[in-house]
């Protein structure tokens, strides 16, 4: 699974242990978050803060791209998506759920050629 992001590009690995605490993980985050009533906005985080993020019903790890007053646009570390939420959708993560590492891999590819043509 691949994605792009205007600096490089994501991998995540196929492996079934990680697979497996990964599931788990986001289990246990979206038992934690859709259970409890926050009170906090976007105004206590900054650019490259590491959070939880919720989109499509579900909380992700995501790092924050940029915040403003009503919007915030996150990395997922673990899927390598790039989405924007609403400020209200955001939270301070937990620190255990920053244990496992994260599952998203910045990969480059070495010596490539340019498509650029040579006229």
């Amino acid at each position: 699974m691949f994605a792009q992001l205007p600096l490089g590009s994501y991998a995540v690995l196929d492996n079934q242990c990680s697979a497996f605490k990964l599931d788990n993980l986001l289990k246990d985050m979206n038992a934690y978050y859709g259970t409890k009533v926050f009170e906090e906005d976007c105004h206590f985080v900054s650019d490259g803060e590491v959070v939880a993020a919720y989109k499509d019903n579900y909380w992700f790890r995501a790092k924050i791209i940029k915040c403003s007053k009503e919007n915030v646009m996150v990395f997922t570390v673990d899927f390598g998506d790039i989405f924007l939420v609403h400020s209200s959708d955001i939270r301070i993560i937990q620190e255990e759920f920053l244990i496992l590492p994260f599952q998203a891999i910045e990969c480059f590819i070495q010596e490539t050629l340019s498509n650029v043509d040579s006229k």
